[in-house]
């Protein structure tokens, strides 16, 4: 009977600790389509590993400029956009649609001045929803901080990252 009891409480350890959160930036994103994965380790600033399923082609955290998710409306949406430093990117779409390409070298100097004068590192990792029935959930990832907003709750500070990025991913997303 102890035995089994103490077997109990290890199994609660284990499991509790197998549930937590990685804190924001600490390792690999979670994939925001539901393209094919395959399995990714990647080391985060902690200097922790991190096993993740990434969508295949996609850049790992440290490897890549920016990364631009966003979800929902009333369509449902699942765009995803990953820049890397030289230009290149990755697109994906709900459904799986995959497309890659290299921005022109203004785009991407453009992209790079707006996410520098955003001061992106001081926004609020998450904001509240501003109650926008069907609104869309954006995610951006730069320099290892992570911002999550939704649409009505959206930070001043952000709205000029979204607004390029989302001209990036209308433009290149349509080739």
């Amino acid at each position: 009977m102890c035995t089994t009891r103490w077997a109990a409480v290890a199994l609660c350890f284990a499991l509790a600790g197998c549930g937590g959160q990685a804190p924001a930036g600490a390792g690999a994103t979670t994939p925001t389509t539901p393209a094919t994965t395959v399995p990714v380790t990647t080391a985060g600033p902690t200097g922790r590993t991190d096993a993740t399923a990434t969508p295949e082609g996609a850049a790992t955290p440290a490897a890549y400029l920016v990364e631009y998710g966003r979800r929902g409306g009333l369509a449902g949406v699942d765009d995803r956009l990953v820049v890397q430093p030289d230009g290149s990117f990755t697109i994906s779409h709900r459904g799986g649609t995959v497309s890659h390409g290299r921005m022109s070298p203004a785009d991407l100097t453009k992209l790079r001045q707006v996410l520098e004068a955003s001061h992106f590192g001081q926004i609020p990792v998450m904001t509240a929803s501003g109650g926008v029935a069907d609104a869309f959930t954006y995610h951006v990832v730069y320099a290892e901080h992570e911002v999550t907003a939704a649409d009505g709750g959206v930070p001043a500070a952000l709205r000029p990252v979204l607004a390029e990025l989302e001209e990036l991913l209308q433009r290149y997303g349509r080739q």
